[in-house]
Formats: C-alpha cells, structure tokens, sequence
C-alpha cells in the first residue's frame, strides 16, 4: 500500500498541479485493485486546489478523508510542489510569472539574525568585550530589480540594529589607565544588502557582496554603561566604572566586503563535498575606524551536507529565493537531497590594515596608538534543523594598539561568538518552525506524524522517480536516482 500511495502521489503530482487530471485514474491498469485509494487520493487533490474553496471549507471538506493522504498531500504543497512537479513533467521551465507569484506570497520580513559576542570565555570584562546585534531580512522587488540589472542572481536587503562595548583591563576601579585605551560604546542601526551570484551550471552560490551602512553614536549616549552594570547587577556581578570612556562621537560607518567561493569537494571519495573554502577581502571607513581586510575560512562538513556559504557572512536566502535562482534539476535536488540536520566545523583567520581607531587614537591624554595590523584568528561549529542556524565560535583577536610612552604592545584578546539566525518562505512557516521542536517533545502523536512523513518522503524519493521517466528502460531511472543526491 504504501509503494501504491507513492505512485499515486508522484503520478498526480505530475500531471494535476493546478489543474484537474488530465488523464483518469480509470486508465491506468491498477485502478480496480486500489480503487478507494485513486477515488480517495481525486477527491482530496481536488479539495486541496479548489480555489473556490477558503482555507475553512478545504478544512471541513477534508475532515473525513483519509488520516494519512491529507497531511501527506499539505506536506508535499507547503514544500513548493509546483517546482517540484514542473521539473517531474520535464516538458517546460518554471516561468518568472510563477516565481514572481511565489515571491509575492513572501512576507515583508523573511528572516533575523541575533548575534552575541562576549569574552566571557576568557573569564574577563576587557578590550572587545561585549557586542549584541539583530538583523531583519525584508523583500523589496524594486531593489531586487535594480540588483538585478547588475548583473546578480538574487539580493537580500536587511535592517540591523546593534551596540558595541570596549572596557579597560581593570575595569573596577574609578581611575584613570592612560597606558590602555578609554573605556567606549557604539549604539547604532542601519542598512545593508548581500547580493549573490550562482556558478556556472546554477547549482550553488558561487560569490557574495555585502554592503552595509550604519549610523549612531559613540561614548554616553550609547548606554552601554548602563545596559552592562545592568546585566551585572541581574547576574550579580561587579560593577564597571564609566567614568573614563571615550568622548562623545556621532558615528557613521561603511562596510564593503566580497566574499569568493575559491573551492568545494571531497577529501575522501565520498560524491558529496565535503568541504569549501571561502576569501573575502574589503574595506571600512567611518567616524570610529578605518581599515581595509583579507580573511579565509575553510568550512568542513562534520554531518550532514556542507552548508553553503554561511560562513562567509550572514544568511542564507531562504529556500523560494535559493530555487528561483537555481535549474530546474537542481532544484529538484535541493528539494530532495538536503538532510534536516547539518553540522559543519570552520576555522580561518582575517588581518586588517588599520589606519586609525578613534577609541585609541581620538584622546591626546592616552598613551596609546593603532597598530598598523591586526589578525583575527576564528574556529567554530556551525549548526543547521531545516531553517534554523547555530553558530558558535571563539575569536582570537591580536594586540590592537602600541604604548608611546613605553615599548610593548597591548595584549591580544579572546572571545566567544554565539549566532542565530531563522529564513522563513511565510508566517505560518515560521510558526511550524517554532512550535515544532517543542511539540516534538510533548506530543508522542505528532512524533509519530513526522516520522510517518519522513518515511513517505523517503519512499518518494527511493521508488516514485521510476514512475515519472522512461519506464520502458529500467536503467534510465535507476541512474538518475543514484546520480541525483551525489
């Protein structure tokens, strides 16, 4: 039963999308014997496409169907099955009419991103020591045109907002240290955009430029004072003294970085890569630093497929904008061949060119100065479910600045890193994605449920491809299937 729920499923999905059957079940050979099951599987195809019908009515109509059919059925729609069936009918291209309909069922806002870096690793409150950060994805199909015109496969457009602290190394007492840089902090919000373009046989990401802008404040006003004695206090920690810190600043900065795919393959035979290696190199000027940067990172796949170019920087596209700009092959490949999980393990370094730093050299009553170059040395964990990302990682940041009245350089500095970022294709699959983890632990039925999915997606996946190409050479489908995945 379950290989004819199969055949069923991948038959109607190839030729029934949108439209009603072109041929009937009574046709095909098998009808008498699985006769409830093609009227079950008509019946409730019909409902499901109705546009006549709201979504209430497809409810009440659906109630009585078959328990396994209908969520199977909705599973296989949420999962952009008008992609997946046009490239199973093999007799045209997924048009820009369609893609431009998925794109204008997206939300306004498709993603966010929270970052946390803290040196609470190196057990201090010293240097670089505190950095919160929040990203918002939005869509602008105008500024997705213009990029376009570019010369780049898809654009992402973000608003972001965020707050910098930077201490002394003794941060407790009210004196001042001119032998170290003042204590100082950023507050600021802004904009940027990542535009990505694809490889040659439109497969994967090939590169990415980021540009962001942002604009603030620099010293009291950016409340970084009082946001860390407030954490401290809620964690009962000791106070830090502020009466030193950097004067106030209107700050306004500008960050290009381009970010090149240089390799991706295998180590060990396997026909999935299992690593890449991504450069990135560019500049930034602003009213608190200027420098210009180079960094590689190599990223390698632990479990799981290799994550594609997160590393590099920020997120993803979600999965509409990643198949709208892929083949209708490779779309079906990333439909089918990407597991749930993933991990991946990265390290990698960056150097900067350092031309100024107001924290070290804005006040003449400090003894220090910019070092001309600076080296960020970085290793961490990456961790994919689905959409959701986990990156946790340690920075170890060279000395920043030289001593004038002295010779030395300040100590280099330690860091930990925690990233987590969410791409959704709408609001309601941002809200399976919420409550899925949680009724995964609470509901022992919904466990059943999604395993009860996974395997009939397995068996799609294993079987249902022999039914859609030439069942007249056996050895057609069989290669495809081996070579889809690799």
């Amino acid at each position: 039963m379950k290989l004819s729920i199969a055949a069923v499923i991948l038959f109607l999905m190839t030729f029934m999308v949108n439209v009603h059957a072109q041929a009937s079940f009574f046709d095909r050979p098998d009808y008498f014997e699985n006769k409830k099951l093609y009227d079950d599987v008509e019946e409730i195809i019909e409902i499901i496409y109705d546009t006549s019908l709201s979504e209430h009515d497809k409810e009440l109509r659906l109630l009585f169907k078959d328990k396994l059919l209908v969520p199977n059925f909705k599973a296989l729609k949420v999962e952009n099955e008008r992609i997946f069936s046009e490239y199973l009918r093999d007799t045209e291209k997924l048009s820009d009419e369609e893609i431009a309909a998925l794109m204008k069922e997206r939300p306004v806002i498709d993603g966010f991103k929270f970052t946390m870096e803290n040196d609470f690793l190196a057990g201090t409150d010293t240097y670089y020591t505190n950095g919160l950060r929040i990203e918002w994805s939005f869509n602008n199909p105008e500024f997705e045109k213009f990029f376009k015109k570019l010369g780049f496969d898809h654009s992402d457009f973000f608003f972001l907002c965020a707050q910098n602290m930077y201490n002394t190394s003794n941060n407790n007492i009210g004196t001042k240290r001119p032998d170290e840089p003042p204590n100082a902090g950023i507050l600021y919000c802004g904009g940027a955009v990542n535009s990505y373009k694809m490889n040659s046989d439109k497969s994967k990401l090939r590169s990415m430029q980021r540009l962001e802008a942002q604009l603030g404040t620099i010293g009291q006003s950016s409340y970084a004072e009082q946001v860390q004695n407030g954490f401290h206090r809620l964690i009962g920690d000791k106070q830090v003294n502020w009466d030193y810190q950097a004067a106030d600043r209107f700050y306004v900065n500008i960050n290009f970085q381009k970010y090149l795919k240089l390799d991706e393959r295998n180590l060990y035979g396997d026909s999935k890569p299992e690593y890449n290696v991504i450069v990135n190199a560019g500049g930034n000027a602003g009213t608190f630093t200027n420098f210009a940067d180079a960094g590689v990172v190599i990223n390698y796949r632990l479990l799981g497929t290799l994550i594609d170019m997160y590393v590099g920087n920020k997120m993803t596209p979600t999965l509409i904008e990643e198949l709208a700009m892929m083949t209708r092959e490779n779309r079906l490949k990333r439909l089918l061949c990407e597991s749930n999980w993933s991990i991946n393990l990265y390290f990698g370094a960056e150097a900067r060119y350092v031309v100024d730093n107001y924290r070290i050299d804005g006040n003449k009553d400090y003894f220090t100065e910019s070092l001309p170059f600076v080296v960020d040395l970085k290793t961490g964990v990456l961790i994919r479910y689905k959409k959701v990302f986990f990156d946790l990682g340690v920075v170890r940041r060279s000395s920043e600045w030289a001593h004038t009245n002295s010779d030395g350089d300040g100590p280099p500095h330690t860091y930990g890193m925690l990233n987590i970022g969410v791409r959704y294709d709408s609001f309601k699959d941002l809200g399976n994605q919420v409550t899925e983890p949680i009724r995964w632990i609470a509901d022992p039925a919904y466990r059943q449920k999604m395993m009860e999915e996974k395997q009939f997606k397995d068996l799609v996946l294993k079987e249902g491809v022999k039914i859609i190409f030439d069942q007249n050479e056996p050895a057609s489908p069989q290669k495809f299937r081996e070579n889809l995945c690799h």
